[in-house]
């Protein structure tokens, strides 16, 4: 989840000054161990609903949703369904 915050007319996305200039760099460790924290959380949680949608998508299909409905509500190719589709289970 993205934290967006205006304090005092200063941008602080994430939950960090906009604006850099003049931190130290105690703070800039911070703020670096902070983001690449945020980046870990972010790419498994994604790695977990893309596990999530393939095993839709091979229910689905196994229960008479086509591939080109599938790929049209996910915005892809039929053949990019079929791929997931004939992926052998992890």
């Amino acid at each position: 989840m993205t934290e967006h915050q205006w304090v005092n007319n200063v941008y602080y996305p994430n939950g960090i000054k906009d604006d850099l200039t003049g931190m130290d760099n105690d703070y800039l460790e911070g703020v670096l161990k902070l983001l690449n924290d945020k980046i870990k959380k972010s790419e498994s949680a994604t790695q977990l609903l893309r596990k999530q949608r393939t095993g839709v998508i091979k229910y689905a299909f196994k229960n008479g949703l086509s591939a080109i409905k599938i790929g049209e509500i996910l915005g892809m190719s039929r053949q990019s369904v079929y791929a997931i589709v004939e992926q052998e289970d992890k």
